[in-house]
């Protein structure tokens, strides 16, 4: 066994767990490969299912998103290589903190990945989940796929800037309103109207980044009803064409259906960014 590829094997393992903690997705995304088998049976039931990687990583923004935080802490490793592939087992004590209060729910148990060589690296194409043990409160599977999860994760991917990755939570037929213009006033914001489907939602996003570059975005405040979720958002930029800085506030209203976006609607007052276009 060559030592070099017994440590890069549980090195990425462990970035498992540390990328899942810290909410990297994308590190995430990049450990996977394009195809991930997941085995979960042993903690939730259902059955085992392969996926591509970001798919995975969407679904796991969803679930964590549940989370106020979490903590993966895995050890013990025995690794097995075989040419270019590589198993990995190790134990693992994970701890999940409730966003909305409660207690902790605790579990140990081990994992058994599966990995391929990549270039220098090794992408993990397998994980399997076994639990021994576990205390506190379970979330259900209607609390992890709840509007609450998945507009906490809408917001903390835009937010991020991963405007991609957050297009995976809309629905194939989503409404998108981006504000409702009048005609010769708001002609400056290409990007303002209504679309529908992801892709189209996309372009709308590429019309804003083509005049505007924004420099900060956070949520500050999040409200839950049903399948109805109400975000309001501070963000500033600058308009590339002149260089002169905005800073608005608006509003997004999101209907959550089985875990996707199926509307948003947006409100704001434009005057800034309509003033910094114009300057």
């Amino acid at each position: 066994m060559n030592a070099t590829d017994r440590l890069d094997v549980i090195e990425a393992c462990d970035r498992f767990g540390w990328y899942a903690d810290r909410r990297d997705w994308a590190a995430m995304t990049d450990l996977l490969a394009d195809e991930v088998c997941l085995d979960y049976r042993a903690l939730h039931g259902g059955d085992a299912a392969t996926v591509t990687g970001a798919a995975a990583v969407a679904g796991w923004t969803t679930e964590f998103a549940a989370f106020r935080t979490t903590q993966h802490l895995i050890g013990n490793h025995v690794v097995a290589l075989e040419g270019d592939t590589a198993t990995c087992d190790a134990q693992v004590q994970a701890t999940h903190v409730p966003a909305h209060g409660g207690p902790p729910w605790v579990l140990g148990g081990h994992y058994r990945m599966r990995l391929r060589r990549a270039g220098a690296g090794w992408r993990i194409a397998a994980v399997t989940f076994t639990p021994d043990w576990q205390t506190g409160v379970v979330p259900s599977a209607g609390e992890a796929g709840s509007t609450r999860a998945t507009a906490q994760a809408w917001f903390d991917r835009v937010c991020d800037g991963a405007v991609a990755e957050a297009a995976d939570l809309l629905g194939d037929d989503v409404e998108w309103v981006n504000f409702v213009g009048v005609p010769g006033h708001h002609d400056c914001m290409p990007w303002i109207g209504t679309y529908h489907g992801p892709a189209a939602v996309l372009a709308s996003f590429e019309a804003f980044t083509s005049v505007c570059d924004v420099r900060h975005k956070e949520l500050r405040r999040l409200v839950v009803d049903g399948d109805q979720a109400v975000g309001v958002v501070h963000e500033k930029g600058v308009a590339r064409g002149t260089g002169v800085a905005f800073e608005i506030e608006y509003v997004e209203t999101l209907t959550v259906r089985d875990g996707r976006i199926v509307r948003w609607k947006s409100y704001t007052d434009p005057c800034s960014i309509i003033r910094a276009l114009r300057f």
